[in-house]
């Protein structure tokens, strides 16, 4: 009976271990691109980016290079930033000016309503898939709310800073520093789209530098060969130089001296060896 109970507790306690295992797995966080202003080098450090960022591009009708300014405008691809007081910079206890998190940098009433409304209850602020999601449906919801076009960069920054209801109000006319960072996306946006066409692409969706191929080296053996002139069979003997070949070579057959054995003897049963090249001594 306790083998039975044993059995039974392993049954539902190993689900719970593996999901436990793959869900830190899923928290690891991605590693920051070295150059956040050229799109080649954002997506060579992590080329599922590119990948998730088409997939949500597709859902949301929002361009991949629009999104990609955005990201890098409020977080700079960074999975853990959030707006700290300049007050409380270089203390241990640090303030933060709001609740805005993660790569999208959404407050947590926005995320709250994005994940009750997409039905996604377990997107995190940290995971780049999820956000990039996220500011596909919030550009949207401007879309149908505020009545910009999809890659509007300028008006959708400006709505997705303000807020909807802010926007419609026309808060941002006023905040000269609003309008430099909607402009500073814009531009950024530009960019990246031409940035991604002098990218190589496969059809992985990865970033890749262009390989030019290497030269061949001849080999050692056919480069001497080719300096004395060819092979030796194929040398062209002069006709003074045929004539002086078969000579030695019928003096050679007639008369085979054995050395040590003074001149005149021959030696009987050795077959004269192939035929050489040979060069004409002046």
């Amino acid at each position: 009976m306790a083998t039975f109970f044993y059995r039974l507790g392993w049954v539902f306690i190993f689900p719970l271990v593996l999901s436990g295992c793959v869900s830190n797995a899923k928290k690891m966080p991605a590693r920051k691109p070295v150059n956040t202003c050229n799109i080649c080098s954002v997506v060579q450090a992590n080329p599922d980016w590119y990948r998730q960022t088409e997939k949500a591009a597709k859902r949301w009708g929002s361009s991949t290079p629009l999104m990609m300014a955005m990201i890098k405008k409020e977080s700079d691809f960074r999975h853990n930033a959030r707006p700290v007081d300049p007050r409380t910079k270089h203390k241990k206890q640090k303030k933060y000016l709001s609740s805005a998190y993660g790569y999208a940098q959404a407050l947590d009433g926005t995320w709250k309503h994005y994940r009750k409304q997409t039905g996604k209850y377990l997107a995190r602020r940290d995971n780049f898939a999820d956000c990039v999601q996220f500011i596909g449906w919030y550009n949207e919801q401007s879309r149908k709310k505020c009545r910009i076009k999809r890659h509007d960069a300028y008006n959708l920054y400006l709505a997705y800073h303000e807020g909807h209801e802010g926007y419609n109000r026309k808060t941002h006319r006023k905040k000269k520093k609003i309008l430099n960072y909607a402009r500073q996306v814009e531009n950024q946006a530009k960019q990246y789209a031409a940035q991604l066409k002098c990218c190589s692409m496969k059809k992985e969706r990865t970033l890749t530098p262009v390989r030019t191929a290497l030269p061949q080296k001849r080999p050692v053996a056919r480069t001497m060969l080719s300096q004395r002139g060819g092979s030796p069979s194929r040398q062209k003997l002069s006709q003074k130089q045929q004539k002086t070949f078969s000579e030695k070579i019928s003096s050679k057959k007639s008369h085979q001296f054995t050395p040590g054995s003074g001149a005149g003897k021959v030696k009987h049963g050795v077959r004269p060896g192939p035929p050489f090249p040979f060069r004409e001594e002046n």
